[in-house]
């Protein structure tokens, strides 16, 4: 869907939003060599962003932006409704499910060309509206940044497509082992130091602004994202209960002679909704189901070993229910019934819990809840824990 998006070479994207902040007066450079079009206004103003450094977690959870593809979507949310957010070229839509990459801390935007990724670039309209005679430079744009799926679009050229009902920007999302997160960006005023304003929002007289009277931080002033996380991370860590049950589980040439595999959850949403515009992501009731970290045999350790990649789960007040297969020298064990764990004050966004599953010996296996950060969360107590024996 083109949208009205102006396509041709675009430089840079940020993720923080520093854009509105009031900053000192600084003298006017007229060295405009890296911007030429701030200072002449016949010259296509390009959309910049920046990316931010933020942490995102450990494992398959996202750690920093840097190398990260993610959707882009920009829109003028001055309309009175949003039925105006048409196929047309009176750029209310500027930028549709186009894709980027955060890279030193700002990102490029990129399109596939015959199976490659290629830079390109967007810029801000220059045109007048064809039915009326309001200037499309005065449209005032919103960003939104968004990843639901770890697969690049070299592999998948749909990968950042959104859909569209005449009033929504949705995606549907496959709730798995992808980290899923999402960012907004908006500027109401670029002022002076007087208070009163220069430039109205994100577009091409705010960014001729902003370059021409802060000559050495006017990136700053570019739309940032902060991206957060839409989902809860979950992630299964197995445990010898001390030195003496790991030497127990390991063979006289360091084989492993017990191994926990098949871990799943179950009664989970296996699909969601993500309202691009609202930055909510709605669990799919119907596609209740069974998530797993990954199909490996993990030996348990004293120190812990990590059964996959974890799972990022829709937010929930609801049990957890997981079960496992212990494979022991005699044979194997399969819970008759998933264990049933219940996280006080439910999974909540943002945060990651730890589902520790302790292989005291062959007959005794503890599973309980720990933090790990991204944010802090609540241990489970000694009575939340639970105990399965297994003779």
């Amino acid at each position: 869907m083109m949208r009205g998006s102006l396509k041709y070479a675009v430089p840079f994207l940020c993720i923080l939003l520093t854009g509105c902040a009031k900053a000192p007066l600084q003298a006017w450079v007229d060295d405009f060599a890296d911007a030429p079009w701030a200072a002449d206004p016949s010259l296509k103003v390009p959309v910049l962003f920046n990316t931010g450094g933020a942490s995102f977690g450990t494992k398959a959870a996202l750690e920093s932006m840097e190398g990260v593809q993610f959707g882009i979507l920009a829109l003028d949310l001055g309309e009175t409704a949003q039925e105006g957010w048409t196929d047309n070229d009176d750029w209310q839509i500027l930028l549709d499910g186009k894709a980027a990459y955060a890279r030193d801390g700002q990102a490029s935007f990129i399109e596939r060309v015959a199976d490659q990724v290629v830079p390109v670039s967007y810029y801000y309209p220059l045109e007048t509206f064809a039915d009326n005679d309001d200037s499309v430079e005065d449209r005032r744009y919103t960003f939104f940044g968004y990843r639901t799926s770890d697969v690049p679009l070299e592999d998948d050229a749909t990968v950042f497509d959104l859909d569209f009902d005449g009033a929504h920007f949705t995606k549907t999302v496959q709730i798995d082992t992808t980290d899923i997160i999402w960012a907004s960006a908006s500027c109401d005023t670029l002022r002076k130091e007087d208070g009163s304003a220069w430039a109205l929002g994100y577009n091409s007289d705010f960014s001729r602004t902003a370059r021409k009277w802060y000559p050495a931080m006017w990136r700053s002033y570019m739309p940032t994202l902060h991206f957060r996380h839409l989902t809860a991370a979950l992630h299964f860590v197995i445990y010898a209960a001390d030195a003496e049950a790991e030497a127990s589980f390991t063979g006289a040439s360091g084989e492993a002679l017990v191994t926990v595999s098949g871990l799943q959850v179950s009664s989970l949403p296996t699909r969601a909704t993500l309202d691009v515009v609202g930055g909510v992501l709605t669990a799919d009731e119907e596609s209740l189901g069974t998530l797993t970290p990954g199909d490996v045999h993990v030996m348990p350790l004293a120190a812990g070993a990590e059964f996959g990649n974890g799972l990022f789960v829709v937010p929930t007040t609801d049990d957890i229910f997981v079960s496992f297969t212990l494979n022991t020298p005699v044979g194997t064990y399969t819970p008759a019934q998933p264990y049933k764990v219940s996280v006080p004050g439910g999974l909540i966004a943002g945060k990651s819990y730890t589902f520790r599953i302790v292989v005291q010996s062959l007959e005794s296996v503890i599973i309980n809840v720990e933090l790990q950060p991204w944010e802090p969360a609540e241990n489970l107590s000694e009575e939340d824990s639970l105990i399965a024996n297994l003779g």
